[in-house]
């Protein structure tokens, strides 16, 4: 039985490696960005609106009104407030010009979100898209205020879950078991026909069903390989659980074709 435990032990590491989630990579941050997007949200904050606008691209100026710039401010929390980068994205953008096309220019939008948290128990989740061009400024911000961490909201959990997400929880954790005992079964089964294709084949799923474990939002492909069938992540602490699966194709055959493949073998 030794040569059954090495695959399945390292199926079952590599099932639960993907569930680890990553924290924000402080060292692949792009520092110039995210001090000048969290020096905006500060500028929002304390009510400087001559500040913020002078930081705003000017085709968005004109939306940033006093009145709009008074609710953004009211979002945040008050008191003592701690803030921490909770996620990041950088696209990049080329341009050639048509008269000269040895010069490229280069700019970049760069995406920060950042968490407040208040010592009066509020929190608010403020993202804002900073353009790199020949200046840094911000074209894009918003500002939701939650009542709890995003750490907290986004943690796995199975209280307050709906009927679907244990069903979908049930079918990802049924499929990783069934595969498994047809491994076995399979390693087990003398004068098998294809047996190396089914033991290769074993553990890859065919379609993707995914479900949002914080909002329940549900999303499938029908044709899509999964390794191996179940994929549990977190992309950080701060992200939402995807917990999804595929169908274990060729699991299903060799029940199908088990009896069928040992005659032919005879």
């Amino acid at each position: 039985m030794k040569f059954i435990k090495v695959p399945v032990l390292l199926f079952a590491v590599f099932v639960f490696s993907s569930c680890v989630g990553r924290g924000v990579d402080q060292s692949k941050l792009p520092q110039p960005q995210s001090d000048f997007a969290i020096s905006y949200m500060e500028r929002i904050r304390a009510g400087d609106y001559d500040a913020a606008i002078s930081m705003t691209s000017e085709n968005v100026r004109e939306q940033l009104t006093p009145q709009l710039f008074s609710q953004m401010s009211s979002l945040f929390p008050t008191g003592t407030v701690y803030c921490e980068v909770i996620g990041y994205q950088t696209r990049k953008f080329f341009s050639a010009s048509i008269t000269d096309s040895g010069n490229r220019t280069s700019s970049s939008v760069c995406s920060i979100t950042v968490e407040y948290s208040g010592d009066d128990g509020r929190y608010a989740v403020v993202s804002a898209n900073v353009d790199s061009a020949d200046v840094m400024s911000v074209s894009y911000i918003n500002i939701t205020p939650t009542s709890l961490s995003q750490r907290e909201a986004n943690r796995f959990t199975l209280k307050g879950k709906s009927p679907t997400h244990y069903m979908i929880l049930l079918s990802a954790l049924g499929t990783v078991i069934f595969s498994l005992i047809t491994f076995i079964v399979c390693c087990m089964t003398k004068d098998l026909k294809y047996k190396a294709i089914f033991l290769l084949t074993m553990f890859i799923g065919v379609g993707f069903v995914t479900i949002n474990w914080t909002s329940g939002e549900m999303s499938a492909l029908k044709f899509f390989i999964t390794i191996p069938q179940l994929y549990a992540r977190s992309a950080s602490p701060y992200s939402p659980w995807q917990i999804c699966f595929g169908v274990p194709v060729s699991a299903l055959i060799f029940w199908f074709t088990r009896g069928s493949l040992k005659k032919k073998s005879d």
